[in-house]
This record gives structure tokens, C-alpha cells and sequence, in this order.
């Protein structure tokens, strides 16, 4: 056969010639690659919401409501009930700034926003029964109370840790001296009893949590009298312990209102927190 000269090729003369890249098919592999690739990129992107949306929450209580709601009195209700009526408010908003800004435990930020989420939930149902009944709940209210607890209980279960919680000192007094309203008639045991609120509300509801520096089952002291000897009714303090065996949540009737218990715990340390005037 002969040739042509246009198809003469020679490798000395000419170089080497470039073949042109063959076509790389698309296969499963590919396809998978990209699927993973794009799944990793969307998984990124929501860690980074979620992120966002956790340290919005942990820095929500640095801010402050720009003005109280106007009271609308109806049906009777006192000032106090309607006062249980407000815009949407910070979460843990009692704090004060100078103590939010060195942080606080990553379990009482959750049980404040379970406690926000119950309220949500249930609270209208008490404001509404409240306002048609006054501070004695009837039937529909001890309904719409109880059920505000059912996303709650997980934090009041027996043995909880109380890992430096912010609270507010009601009353402090010594038990065995017959100050305590369960011990008048009778001799109680030795130690502290303290009450302590929690910096945020149910439905306008205080939450409280009772405090004793004397360890009735191990019968001894865990914590100094002195510590509560420093401390006075208002002040901040942080305090730390174990949720006692038998500690239950439940609302309980006080005057003027009625207040919502967190239980009782064993307390292991408790120390004064300077607030900061700004």
C-alpha cells in the first residue's frame, strides 16, 4: 500500500505528537464522590446554624426588654396576675449583667429554656384561668400547672448535680434554733435551711429551690455555717450541691401566690456574688 505524504510522521524530525485526552467517563464513583461531597458541605453548614443558634441562647440574657407591656386590667384580675402578661423577654433576664458576662453553667441555661419552652406551652392556659379565677387555681389551672411540669422533671430528678448555679438568697436561718416554719413546735435538725430563687419564671411564677448544709442520711455537715452566715436575703450567690433523696418538683401554695418548687438539695459549697453596678 502506498502512503500519503500528509499522514508522514517522523518522531526525529517532527517531535512527538500529543494524542488528544481521551473523554474521562462519568461513573457511580463519580456520582458518589459528589453526593458525599455535597452532603459534607450541607452537614457543615448546619453545625454552624446550630452554633450560631446555641451561643444566641447562652447570650440572650445579656439583653434587655426595650419597655414593660401596658397593663390591661379585665375580668377582676389584679395588678399582679396581668403583670404575668409580657412581651417576649430574655432568657434569664433577672441576672445581672455583670455576673452574665463571666458566664453561666450550661445546665441552668437548659433548664431555663425548658422552663421558657413550658411556659410557651401551658402558660396561657394559667394566665387565662388565673385572670378568670384569681390566685386560688381551680380544675383547668392545676391542669394547665401540672402539665408545664411534664417537660421539667428531668432537671428535679433525686441525685441531680447543682454544678455552681447563680441564684438569688430569699431567707437563710438556722433549723434547730426554731426558725424554720416546719420546726416551731419542735426540735429540727442541725444546720442552715436557705431558699433560693432561680433567675427565671414560669408564667410569672416564682421558682424556687430549698438548700441544707446538713447531710441527714450521711449525718454530717457539707457545707460550713459560716458560708451562710455571710450571705443575706437578695444577695447572688453560686451555689453547688446534690438534689436530696425524696426531692420532688411541685407547685406549691404560698401568700400572696402560689410558686413553683424545684425540690430540696444537699448543698456543698455556696459563696457570695459581687454584682457590679455599670
Amino acid at each position: 500500500m502506498g502512503s500519503y505524504p500528509g499522514s508522514m510522521h517522523d518522531p526525529d524530525i517532527d517531535g512527538r505528537m500529543k494524542l488528544p485526552p481521551k473523554p474521562i467517563p462519568v461513573t457511580r464513583v463519580h456520582r458518589l464522590l459528589v453526593a458525599v461531597a455535597f452532603m459534607s458541605v450541607s452537614w457543615a453548614a448546619v453545625s454552624i446554624v446550630l452554633f450560631l443558634r446555641a451561643e444566641r441562647l447562652r447570650r440572650q440574657g445579656h439583653d434587655r426588654l426595650s419597655g414593660p407591656e401596658a397593663p390591661s386590667y379585665s375580668r377582676g384580675a389584679s395588678p399582679t396576675s396581668t403583670a404575668r402578661v409580657s412581651a417576649s423577654r430574655p432568657l434569664l433576664a433577672l441576672v445581672p449583667d455583670s455576673i452574665q458576662d463571666k458566664g453561666l453553667p450550661g445546665s441552668q441555661i437548659s433548664l431555663a429554656a425548658d422552663v421558657r419552652a413550658a411556659e410557651q406551652l401551658s402558660g396561657a392556659s394559667i394566665r387565662r384561668s388565673l385572670e378568670a379565677t384569681g390566685p386560688r387555681p381551680d380544675g383547668a389551672q392545676m391542669a394547665a400547672q401540672m402539665a408545664a411540669l411534664d417537660g421539667l422533671k428531668l432537671h428535679a430528678q433525686p441525685g441531680r448535680k447543682i454544678d455552681g448555679w447563680l441564684m438569688q438568697v430569699g431567707r437563710s436561718f438556722r433549723i434547730d434554733e426554731g426558725k424554720d416554719p416546719k420546726f416551731i413546735f419542735t426540735q429540727g435538725p442541725p444546720g442552715y435551711r436557705v431558699t433560693l430563687r432561680f433567675p427565671e419564671t414560669l408564667a410569672g411564677y416564682a421558682i424556687w429551690l430549698s438548700g441544707y448544709n446538713y447531710d441527714s442520711r450521711a449525718r454530717e455537715f457539707a457545707c460550713p455555717d459560716r458560708y451562710f452566715e455571710a450571705i443575706k436575703p437578695n444577695d447572688w450567690v453560686r451555689v453547688s450541691g446534690v438534689l436530696r433523696p425524696g426531692s420532688r418538683m411541685e407547685w406549691e401554695p404560698g401568700k400572696p401566690d402560689e410558686s413553683l418548687s424545684l425540690g430540696e438539695m444537699t448543698i456543698s459549697d455556696i459563696r457570695r456574688v459581687e454584682v457590679v453596678q455599670k
